[in-house]
């Protein structure tokens, strides 16, 4: 049990953990930059378990400035502010904004109600009331009450105005702002991945409270540019690709990188090393120590040469010569036909089941521009390497069943590394994996990154946003699908 529990229990979390976390953080880093709000940032889906709640006083003057943009662009402000301006009040936007948040003060009321669902169940929501009061005494003082009945028509003719107004003084005070624009941190129960909730988004959580039909909030994701939503709903996958990037890039600083010179001079020769259990070699007699010679009368020096006249055999009848001592032999050898994954895709090769004697390991020192180079291009070359893959499985060249591994496929998976390698592998391991999680989390189905970056560039196209309830179901559907697709492969990998 404690062999279990540290070579493939542990060492499964912390490489689950570190790639939801990256991921997650790449969207939740993009979201405060362009000034969205931020929910909450979890490991695992909801049910939550366990979390602080923290805010950070940097967001308030993106949020001011957007809110304040918002307001000047509203068409009942810009009707104040011409009164206000015409009957020489304010010379400004600014100074009509701080006449109008000391004239009018905007109060929200909440509470609990009981209401009936969609299944007929009864269930506890919170409604807000908004009232707008004039303020008593002050500023209101030098207006005449003829004056204050047409602002005050106005400023309440627009809920979006009144809103906004609401929302600037919250901003403004530092304990509302604390409480009520904060991100919830927290670790919830289903550890099937993680999310951002970015506000104004439709997401993993299902939550539609947090924005309405209408017009956008200015700290909300669906209030932002569609570039900048982008960049939002990408940056997880591009902090997986740089997750790897840098993996690669520290095992290249920390172990070298192969020395293809060294490689390229080096002699391997053509004496046998293994010998397959049930091979064509081992039924022809072949042992390790053998010394192959000549392949059909030609003669080779090199392991290289051998292996790629055997390689363009396949189901046809060889000669092989090799030396066993002092003694010459020779034998004949029909190669298997064998499939194998070459970068190309997948090609029919011959083999018989023999090996050389391992490799040196022929390396050099790395320079940091030289670690980052092979990081990115190893990053680049697994990626490409996946996406052949895949091509392979959808034009039937693949097995689905046998390519695919869920959640317990990649806990063996972890552990056989942990035992064979140690937690060195185990980063290298974890690098594969977060470029495939990157890979996988572009395909365009609904609950996936891919699926948000298909709606936006259907609103790119369309010129005009998708509602919300079709959003809504989108997602429950590409949930579903999401689900199905892991129990699947959870089946699959309990069977193998």
């Amino acid at each position: 049990m404690g062999s279990a529990l540290f070579d493939f229990i542990i060492p499964f979390i912390v490489v689950l953990g570190v790639l939801v976390f990256i991921h997650e953080l790449g969207h939740h880093l993009a979201a405060k930059i362009f000034g969205m709000k931020v929910d909450a940032f979890s490991l695992g889906f909801p049910p939550r378990a366990w979390g602080f709640k923290w805010s950070t006083k940097r967001l308030r003057p993106k949020f001011m400035r957007d809110l304040t943009a918002a307001i000047r662009d509203n068409v009942a402000f810009r009707q104040l502010h011409e009164r206000l301006v015409s009957k020489k009040y304010s010379v400004s936007e600014d100074e009509s904004m701080r006449i109008l948040t000391e004239l009018f003060n905007v109060q929200v009321e909440e509470s609990k109600v009981q209401v009936l669902n969609k299944k007929g169940k009864s269930e506890e929501r919170i409604e807000s009331k908004t009232n707008v009061v004039i303020a008593d005494g002050g500023i209101s003082k030098t207006f005449l009450q003829d004056e204050l009945d047409t602002l005050y028509k106005t400023f309440t003719s627009d809920a979006d105005l009144v809103d906004c107004f609401h929302r600037y003084r919250e901003i403004q005070d530092d304990k509302i702002f604390k409480d009520k624009y904060q991100t919830d941190y927290c670790v919830s129960w289903i550890p099937l991945g993680g999310y951002c909730k970015i506000n104004g988004m439709i997401d993993e959580s299902f939550d539609v409270d947090s924005m309405k039909e209408g017009v956008a909030k200015p700290w909300e994701y669906r209030a932002k540019p569609i570039w900048q939503r982008i960049i939002a709903i990408t940056g997880g996958v591009v902090f997986n690709f740089l997750l790897a990037v840098i993996i690669f890039a520290v095992i290249a600083l920390s172990h070298g990188l192969p020395d293809m010179d060294k490689y390229d001079a080096y002699k391997m020769g053509t004496t046998i090393q293994t010998v397959g259990s049930g091979s064509p070699a081992e039924k022809a007699g072949l042992l390790a120590g053998d010394r192959i010679t000549a392949i059909n009368d030609t003669p080779v020096e090199e392991w290289r040469s051998l292996v790629e006249i055997i390689h363009n055999k396949p189901d046809e009848k060889i000669r092989v010569t090799f030396q066993r001592g002092e003694t010459v032999l020779d034998v004949e050898i029909i190669p298997n036909r064998v499939k194998t994954q070459t970068a190309e895709g997948i090609k029919e090769i011959g083999q018989i089941g023999i090996g050389p004697s391992p490799l040196p390991e022929f390396t050099r020192e790395a320079s940091f521009v030289e670690s980052m180079q092979f990081g990115f291009m190893n990053t680049y070359r697994v990626s490409a390497l996946i996406l052949v893959n895949l091509k392979q499985i959808i034009l039937g060249e693949q097995s689905f069943k046998d390519s695919m591994g869920g959640p317990i496929a990649i806990v063996k998976m972890t552990g056989e590394v942990k035992q064979q390698q140690g937690w060195a592998g185990i980063w290298g391991f974890m690098a594969l994996l977060s470029i495939s999680l990157a890979v996988f989390n572009l395909f365009p189905i609904p609950a996936l990154d891919g699926g948000h970056l298909m709606f936006l560039i259907i609103e790119g196209l369309i010129r005009r946003p998708l509602s919300i309830k079709f959003k809504l179901y989108a997602q429950q559907a590409g949930m579903a699908i999401l689900l199905t697709f892991i129990a699947y492969v959870t089946f699959n990998d309990i069977m193998k």
